[in-house]
């Protein structure tokens, strides 16, 4: 009877253990995954050249980071996609690929097989798998330029899908790839810079961007692609669409950088075919533009 109950109670503290061992460790993964709407936890692994790289080193500017392995199927072609996306936006948002349990000979041999020019991190020993909680593949964060996670993809997607993200989640507008437009008409006054873009192609404006401090960096870019609105932006609070049902109905595009009420670019297309009627650059928000179409 004695040994039966040393038994029972053997059992039952085995269970209590394990269910001890158990809860915690479920509820610890839980909490310390990385969530949207919380910092990104730091990390630092040497890129294909040895160089040590950290993703601090990127505060101030948007970041979009996934790990992949050359055995990986699907990483295979996602790689390809991050790649469309990095010459696309490289300037805009800065690309991260983090190999996990491939040598350095292996991944270097890899990313150079997909055309990989996009800066690649290795983790040989699986830190960054064990610190994010990486469960599958692909597994992609969007951070913004205040290194927050504004989302957590875990489905393939195009590098137009990661742009439409970027675009939706951190930066809050649309973003345009500066290599989809050409230059058709520029202005100046003092520092400011003023352009009217063609996205098209087709030789007529269709959008407009504008460098107010004159230091190189255009502040907005905005026009419309295909019939939609495209552009880049500090912010959705300096982007304002208006559609105007009157005859015809019109879409109005405002953007005003300097919050003063006065719109640096102003933007009229037709809501019927999205053909642009008209695009006004007031580069000092006096009134008076310096560049104007028709």
């Amino acid at each position: 009877m004695l040994e039966k109950f040393f038994k029972s109670l053997v059992i039952a503290v085995g269970m209590a253990l394990a269910s001890w061992l158990l809860a915690p460790t479920v509820t610890w993964a839980d909490h310390s995954a990385p969530q949207v709407g919380h910092s990104a936890p730091d990390f630092t692994f040497k890129d294909l050249d040895g160089n040590e790289v950290s993703l601090s080193n990127f505060r101030g500017q948007p970041v979009f980071f996934s790990p992949w392995f050359s055995g990986c199927p699907v990483c295979q072609k996602e790689m390809k996609e991050w790649q469309a996306f990095h010459e696309a936006f490289g300037d805009l948002v800065k690309v991260i690929g983090i190999n996990v349990p491939d040598s350095p000979e292996v991944a270097r041999q890899f990313a150079q097989q997909q055309g990989a020019t996009f800066t690649n991190l290795l983790d040989p020993r699986g830190t960054f798998v064990l610190q994010y909680k990486i469960a599958k593949m692909p597994t992609m964060f969007f951070v913004d330029a205040a290194g927050v996670i504004r989302e957590i993809s875990k489905s393939t997607l195009t590098a137009e899908g990661i742009a439409d993200t970027f675009a939706e989640k951190v930066f809050g507008a649309p973003i345009l790839p500066l290599s989809s437009f050409e230059m058709i008409e520029q202005a100046t006054k003092d520092k400011a810079v003023g352009a009217l873009i063609d996205t098209e192609g087709d030789g007529n404006p269709d959008g407009a961007r504008v460098d107010l401090d004159g230091d190189g960096t255009f502040e907005a870019t905005v026009a419309f692609f295909k019939g939609h609105v495209r552009g880049t932006v500090p912010s959705k609070e300096v982007l304002e669409i208006i559609m105007r049902f009157e005859a015809p109905a019109a879409v109005l595009v405002r953007v005003d950088i300097n919050a003063d009420g006065n719109p640096e670019i102003f933007i009229k297309t037709r809501a019927s075919d999205g053909v642009v009627e008209w695009v006004v650059v007031d580069l000092d928000s006096d009134g008076t533009p310096e560049l104007g179409f028709p």
